[in-house]
């Protein structure tokens, strides 16, 4: 929004030294005109990329062209490539008819995106700047590399009265929220469409007209509800959306998805075609019988590099094809699907190998089939998408309806509903819900931004009921209302009830142990000593849970952290009889199974997450989902344990009933009282309920049939430990008589030596009260402090694992007897329930890496020689001795990922998502 143009210097970020492949490189001067934005189009400037564009868009890219830089590099570097699709990039834009879209993936009064970007203003492109070639110290270039700026300028329209574009009132909303608390800023957040996401990612892209109108809408909806609250020309705006709307409908035309279909067809270059007879035929024209001539006179009507696109066999199988599939054809190219969603649902064993179920007919009688068979692969065709295709804008509509059997008689089809209905119960089950209250199904759909709205209720839901056959289920609910729930997750709460009841009315597994003798076995292994009190409590409770859990074909064992449930675990699997069975350890983590593993290892039994065990048949890696399967289940271990089970959704545990057979025990272990799964159902919350005998919190030991759960903490040395009571508050047990009492020591006293209460006002107050409180409480292994004050960075270092030497730290890994840095990963974290504010993550990671890790950025950002250390690595800039944590569970032996690849291959190198490391790296490019 600068009114005003400025320069800056350009540097390759590969020009390391006169001696390097770019030494020959200049500072180029790059203008920043007035009112601009440098779009950079990352996407399409990757290598893997390039071979992609090149087909789809016919450009002049060799691969053969790239060159060897002595290092590998996943950007395209040849110059005429580059040119190439930049230009195609840039040509794609019409100044004074395309719109830009500005977003941002985060926001500080945004916690939680939905998956979409956050909209911040829309403008008309007035100009597009020419593509720009670095300079050079010298005019001879033979032999010489390349390259082209990526930065195109893009002016726009938008200016601060707002006529010709606007930016959405998030300051306005920020400022009236520090006034008035009660307004949340968030309320007026517009979003991108989460089903358009790479349309606003890689920092510039081109975006469909299905995904400008989505966006468009969404910022009239924001600006609506600023009308109300903000101050602003929110009217003017309005209009303006208004009219972009009509142009971006009219543009859009009947077919927008008439490429994608040419290419499921078989064309290869379809969208080349599509694009060349939609231009001939106009806007909002059908371009169907232009696409039936081309087929019968390519030479004709198609430009000449285009003609021999349709040889004779393709002429031919268009003329032979059964009327079924050219009406599917032409009812695909109705929406705006990828050319990979078109070819899945139009060519049938691309079909039948995506696992859909269906038929052209099928497809025809109800277009929203195309959402419905799809919402589980791993390219789903939004509801929205669909929506738009059977009701565009009237303009659209009106001219080109959609013929029988296709087309809907009002917004209130019972089709539409039967969609309508299945997205509110698939969100729901993403939230948690297995099934809602047909009430809130109603309310949901009447309140979805659609045009024509769907204004159902109660009596036209039980008529469009008729339709919902193998898609969604009536459910009685014990008041007496009406809920539904999803045929899928029908079918999956009947597997798990079934093996459920199965099991706990079965005959029980007798085993002759004196489980108090194995037990203390097993602890004078541990620790020696006689027990004390308390000891010989939590001993009573242990054997007790150690008979039922070995007797019980389900069982459940629960109880916070500390109470021994892994020791009980090690007990249990050493037994002659269990160990000669079989045990199977899984968990639907990497970090609970290599924990499970680690408590056992001196049973040496081999432990799988849940998503291995199940693949490929009831788990499918690309889409993460968890699935029933006709699959034969193989007999395997007798024993089966199952640790954080809280962490089980109803899918996972159902296809793991499934999948189990010949299995005796089945051992459900964690604490229900931790956070429920992200995915549909609490099964481990629900399993707990029924199988808890009556009364029994007031039992002891708590045990039943099925059911076993310690109460006696052992882990922490000291009874009355003020962290432990506090996180009774938080366990959902009553609290016992007199612990309400810590929160009058911590805060009256403030002498709790485990927990500590700072309070701050400002982000920048919890700045400077955290660097404070770091400084007063971490220590050094001698007990004293670890920093010195707020510029200590050695000190800081030392406390990641670092081992001075000079005026170094040196961050190494385990090496025979000596202790690695990582050791000391876990020994100190700051943790925060948010992302956004200077309290989140990303903020607080911030803080911490100017205060203490500056240092080692700024020497990783050194050129040539001078570097001794990699490259910041991402946007969060991670260094050589930062902390990290591992997101994918990841196994580098077999690992189709380079970087992640270990060698020589081992097959203890696993990494699981959420193990804590550091990075030890390389120095002087040598691997330490």
């Amino acid at each position: 929004m600068a009114p005003f143009e400025y320069v800056r210097d350009a540097n390759h970020p590969y020009n390391r030294g006169p001696e390097s492949s770019h030494g020959h490189f200049k500072t180029t001067p790059l203008r920043h005109p007035p009112y601009s934005a440098a779009a950079v189009p990352f996407a399409w400037m990757l290598r893997e990329a390039m071979e992609t564009l090149g087909g789809e868009q016919a450009l002049d890219v060799q691969a053969e062209r790239e060159p060897d830089l002595g290092f590998k590099s996943q950007w395209v570097q040849e110059h005429l490539n580059q040119t190439a699709l930049l230009d195609c990039f840039a040509g794609h834009i019409k100044p004074e008819v395309s719109l830009c879209f500005f977003y941002a993936k985060q926001v500080p009064f945004v916690e939680d995106s939905a998956g979409g970007r956050i909209l911040i203003g829309v403008g008309r492109v007035l100009h597009v700047g020419a593509a720009q070639e670095y300079a050079y110290t010298t005019k001879d270039l033979k032999g010489k590399h390349r390259s082209m700026l990526w930065e195109r300028m893009v002016q726009h329209s938008i200016r601060p009265d707002f006529t010709d574009g606007f930016l959405l009132p998030y300051h306005a909303a920020i400022a009236k929220a520090t006034k008035d608390p009660e307004f949340d800023p968030a309320e007026i957040a517009a979003f991108s469409p989460a089903d358009r996401q790479l349309e606003f990612s890689h920092a510039s892209q081109l975006v469909s007209h299905d995904g400008a109108i989505a966006s468009l809408l969404a910022c009239a909806e924001s600006l609506r509800k600023a009308k109300g609250v903000l101050p602003g020309p929110w009217d003017r705006c309005l209009q303006w959306i208004d009219a972009r709307l009509g142009e971006l409908w009219e543009a859009r035309g009947p077919c927008p998805g008439l490429g994608a279909a040419l290419s499921a067809f078989g064309l290869e270059f379809g969208t080349f075609v599509a694009r060349a007879l939609s231009e001939k035929a106009g806007e909002n024209e059908d371009p169907w019988p232009l696409v039936e001539r081309a087929f019968a006179d390519p030479q004709k009507e198609l430009p000449p590099q285009l003609a021999p696109s349709i040889g004779k066999t393709i002429s031919s199988k268009w003329v032979q094809l059964p009327d079924d599939r050219r009406s599917l054809l032409k009812l695909l190219s109705r929406f705006d699907l990828t050319r990979d969603q078109a070819i899945m649902l139009y060519v049938q064993e691309e079909r039948a190998k995506a696992g859909i179920d269906t038929t052209d007919n099928a497809i025809l009688a109800n277009p929203y089939l195309l959402y419905e068979l799809t919402r589980l692969t791993s390219d789903p065709v939004s509801v929205w998408t669909v929506d738009r295709g059977v009701f565009p804008d009237e303009v659209i509509r009106n001219k080109h309806p959609l013929p029988a059997p296709s087309a809907l008689d009002a917004g209130t089809d019972a089709r539409r509903v039967r969609a309508l209905t299945v997205k509110i119960l698939e969100d729901a089950a993403g939230g948690g819900n297995t099934l809602l209250p047909q009430t809130q199904v109603v309310l949901g759909i009447r309140g979805l931004a659609l045009q024509p709205a769907c204004e159902v209720d109660g009596d036209l839901m039980n008529v469009a009921k008729d339709e919902f056959e193998d898609a969604v289920v009536e459910i009685a609910m014990r008041n007496g209302e009406v809920a539904l729930q999803l045929q899928r997750l029908f079918e999956i709460g009947t597997t798990i009830r079934t093996a459920i009841d199965k099991r706990v009315k079965g005959k029980r597994l007798p085993i002759d142990a004196d489980w108090r003798k194995h037990l203390n076995a097993h602890l004078a292994l541990q620790h020696g000593g006689q027990p004390d009190d308390l000891e010989e409590s939590a001993r009573v409770e242990k054997t007790a849970a150690l008979k039922e859990l070995a007797e019980a074909r389900l069982s459940v064992l629960i109880g916070p952290a500390g109470t021994g449930k892994t020791t009980l675990l090690s007990v249990l699997c050493s037994h002659p009889k269990v160990e000669a069975g079989g045990v199977l350890l899984l968990a639907p983590t990497g970090k609970a199974r290599v924990r499970m593993e680690q408590s056992t290892k001196g049973l040496h039994l081999k432990g799988y997450t849940i998503a291995q065990f199940l693949s490929p048949h009831r788990y499918d890696g690309q889409t993460g989902r968890y699935r029933l399967s006709d699959q034969p289940a193989e007999a395997g271990a007798h024993t089966v344990i199952i640790d954080e089970a809280s962490m089980l959704t109803e899918e996972m545990l159902a296809a793991l009933i499934q999948a189990l057979r010949g299995v005796h025990r089945l051992i459900l272990i964690g604490d229900p009282r931790q956070l429920p799964p992200i995915g549909a159902g609490r099964p481990f919350v629900d399993i707990v309920n029924h199988l808890a005998p009556e009364g029994v919190t007031e039992k002891f030991p708590r045990v039943g049939v099925g059911y076993a759960e310690l109460t006696i903490r052992r882990r922490q040395a000291g009874d009355d430990r003020e962290d432990l009571q506090l996180a009774e508050w938080f366990s959902g047990s009553p609290i016992a008589a007199g612990e309400d009492d810590v929160f009058d020591k911590v805060i009256r006293t403030g002498q709790s030596p485990q927990v500590r209460f700072v309070q701050w006002e400002t982000p920048d107050d919890v700045r400077s009260r955290l660097i404070e409180v770091l400084i007063e409480e971490l220590k050094a292994p001698d007990g004293n402090p670890a920093l010195k004050g707020p510029d200590d960075v050695a000190g800081f270092d030392m406390t990641l694992g670092g081992e001075a030497w000079d005026d170094r730290r040196f961050f190494n890994p385990r090496k025979g007897d000596r202790a690695g840095a990582a050791e000391t990963a876990e020994g100190w974290q700051i943790l925060s329930p948010v992302r956004a504010a200077a309290h989140g993550v990303p903020g607080l990671n911030r803080l911490i890496h100017k205060q203490f890790r500056q240092p080692m950025i700024d020497a990783a950002r050194q050129e040539g020689w001078l570097r001794k250390y990699p490259k910041p690595m991402g946007q969060e800039e991670i260094v050589y001795g930062d902390k990290v944590i591992n997101l994918v569970n990841t196994n580098p032996k077999i690992s189709s990922n380079r970087h992640r690849k270990v060698y020589p291959a081992k097959d203890d190198a696993y990494i699981a998502n959420g193990e804590i490391g550091m990075a030890v790296g390389y120095f002087w490019r040598k691997v330490v």
